[in-house]
């Protein structure tokens, strides 16, 4: 039996709306390593500060790199890498 994996990214304005779909994420039952975040600006707490993460420290690359890893097109990568690095929160 083959199992395919799916990649679903998502943007968002500022890092409560990603905190808010994050807890949407995890009370649809998706657990803490299925999710993945990097974003920008202050924290409101919460799982987030826990949340196991891809995207890690302020590596202009990392985004990049970590959605080419898990699959996704370099075309499609670009663009969620300019995204974050225009200050959005990546999910």
């Amino acid at each position: 039996m083959t199992t395919t994996q799916r990649l679903v990214v998502a943007v968002f304005d500022d890092r409560s709306q990603a905190e808010r779909a994050v807890d949407a994420l995890q009370n649809a039952g998706f657990s803490n390593d299925q999710i993945r975040f990097a974003g920008h600006g202050a924290s409101t707490g919460g799982i987030l500060d826990s949340l196991k993460s891809l995207f890690t420290g302020q590596d202009t690359g990392s985004v990049y790199n970590d959605l080419v890893s898990m699959g996704m097109p370099q075309d499609d990568a670009s663009y969620f890498q300019r995204e974050y690095e225009a200050g959005r929160s990546i999910v």
